[in-house]
């Protein structure tokens, strides 16, 4: 077990590595504050016993009584070796233990800790014990991916591999999901991107965050697809698959308008207004100019609803009855008004509303 003074030592070192100089005021400051209340954040908490079983200080089936006498008995230990306020020392720990009091971004000896920050982790009984499951590590994961079983592997594992290649393992893992509970998701990260919003990669160093900035990147452009197509566009599915990527994520109604050529074929899919559909915002000579101008021979319009449902509302119906009016009278077809949801769409000409 590792001695109360090289206890201290490592954990003050750890949270100035990530909080920097302001750590240890801000430390004293709180541990004055709790002196003047009587000293409540000497009691032991479920994050801090958590961080001290794990590192075999507290035994992991004390009852309640147990952990909190050896917590006690443990701070007091680190106390008189190195002459530290007792107070300060449980808030150093619940600092590195749980992320309290907002000054970290992401706890170290979290629920879900990150292994690979951690300066204890050779003395760790939960790395020990994840070193002996053997779960996914990198190796394995580049083996999937190149043996066609890449859809068995967890969003964690693949970010894991991502980030850290072959030497990703079980506390690649961990951190990865760890991450993604954060963040809710790679979706949910692309979305921002095709929103134009930086993605939240706090937390990482800034080589994997440049890593999984590039991943972000190749999915908006995937998403937002090629500007030209070889293939011509036949039904609502063809233009659904085409913009669904690029649309269904968006947190406000965008409305895009198809550009194509005689053989139906795609010229240009530009975006032409965003916000709450109405006849004011989508008007037709923002429809028909660039179809004008590129000498389209048919559109189809094209937008989103954010809420997931794809049933049109009375202005959809309205600005498309609008919008074939107009169509007819300038001579260039109108294909279709496809509305996209969350994995579904809806057509107003297979409606038979066009």
């Amino acid at each position: 077990m590792i001695s109360p003074a090289a206890f201290l030592r490592t954990l003050k070192a750890a949270l100035k590595a990530e909080c920097g100089a302001k750590v240890g005021p801000f430390v004293r400051e709180v541990a004055r504050r709790a002196s003047c209340r009587g000293g409540a954040q000497v009691a032991c908490d479920a994050d801090s016993a958590r961080t001290l079983s794990r590192l075999g200080i507290i035994p992991p089936d004390a009852a309640d009584a147990g952990a909190e006498a050896a917590f006690r008995d443990f701070i007091g230990q680190v106390a008189r070796a190195t002459g530290e306020d007792p107070i300060a020392v449980t808030v150093m720990l619940r600092l590195f233990s749980s992320g309290l009091y907002g000054i970290m971004a992401e706890p170290i000896c979290g629920d879900v800790p990150a292994c690979g920050r951690c300066p204890f982790a050779a003395s760790c009984r939960f790395v020990a014990a994840m070193g002996k499951s053997s779960p996914p590590d990198g190796r394995k994961i580049a083996a999937a991916l190149l043996t066609g079983g890449a859809r068995e592997l967890s969003e964690g594992e693949l970010v894991a591999f991502l980030l850290n290649g072959r030497d990703a393992g079980p506390q690649s893992v961990a951190e990865a999901e760890a991450f993604l509970d954060k963040v809710g998701s790679m979706r949910s990260l692309a979305a921002d991107a095709l929103a134009g919003r930086r993605p939240d990669l706090s937390g990482l160093d800034e080589d994997r965050a440049a890593r999984l900035a590039c991943a972000v990147e190749l999915l908006r452009r995937y998403a937002e697809g090629p500007r030209k197509s070889a293939r011509a566009f036949r039904c609502a599915e063809d233009f659904y698959r085409h913009f669904h990527l690029r649309l269904r994520d968006r947190r406000e109604e965008v409305f895009c308008v198809a550009l194509l050529d005689q053989k139906l074929k795609l010229i240009d899919d530009p975006e032409i207004s965003s916000g709450t559909l109405t006849t004011t915002l989508v008007h037709p000579r923002e429809v028909f100019a660039p179809a004008i101008q590129r000498r389209a021979a048919a559109v189809a319009l094209i937008h989103n609803h954010p809420s997931g449902d794809p049933a049109p509302s009375k202005d959809d119906r309205n600005i498309t009855r609008r919008l074939a009016d107009v169509a007819e009278l300038t001579g260039i077809r109108l294909l279709d008004h496809v509305i996209i949801g969350d994995a579904r769409f809806f057509s107003f000409a297979e409606k038979g509303l066009l």
